[in-house]
């Protein structure tokens, strides 16, 4: 389904065809509920990036030069997700 969309189609045609794709909840607080369970003391260590998947990006801190990084990513520029 994401084949459908391009650069040429309309942002209410996108919005619609994303809407399509069949998606569940994420609970983001989960890892910190486990961890307070657990006994963990894990403030700010937790992410919710899978190691394992290639096309997510795990950010820590933030300085003048995360946005183009981000951009870079988030475009498929070659070796932006290596740090």
């Amino acid at each position: 389904m994401l084949s459908l969309i391009s650069r040429q189609k309309r942002l209410d045609d996108v919005l619609n065809t994303l809407n399509k794709i069949p998606m569940g909840g994420t609970d983001c607080a989960l890892p910190m509920l486990w961890a307070l369970k657990e006994g963990i003391n894990a403030q700010l260590i937790f992410s919710i990036a899978s190691p394992k998947e290639a096309g997510m990006l795990d950010v820590v801190g933030f300085d003048s030069a995360t946005p183009a990084l981000m951009r870079d990513f988030v475009q498929g520029t070659p070796n932006a997700n290596q740090g």
